[in-house]
């Protein structure tokens, strides 16, 4: 499925847009939006992208991740500024 930057997709009845991606240990990690009524909400999540999605419970896994996403939101807002 490998789903992309930008893409909205459902996950328990429930809308998400990937924010981030990146690949660990041959694993494929989402770090996504919730959305209400097409809009973006407060909450964020780490999912797995392995044949289905599940979202990441382990928190040290989760900790690991997360300034591994925050640098690729942040190269990505800046090429983005770039084009501007």
């Amino acid at each position: 499925m490998s789903l992309a930057v930008g893409k909205v997709f459902t996950l328990l009845n429930t809308k998400y847009v990937v924010m981030s991606t990146l690949e660990k240990d041959g694993k494929h990690y989402l770090f996504v939006n919730k959305m209400i009524e097409n809009k973006n909400t407060e909450e964020f999540f780490v999912v797995l992208e392995e044949g289905k999605l599940q979202f990441v419970a382990d928190d040290a896994l989760i900790n690991e991740l997360l300034p591994i996403f925050q640098k690729n939101i942040l190269e990505l807002a800046a090429k983005i500024t770039k084009r501007e």
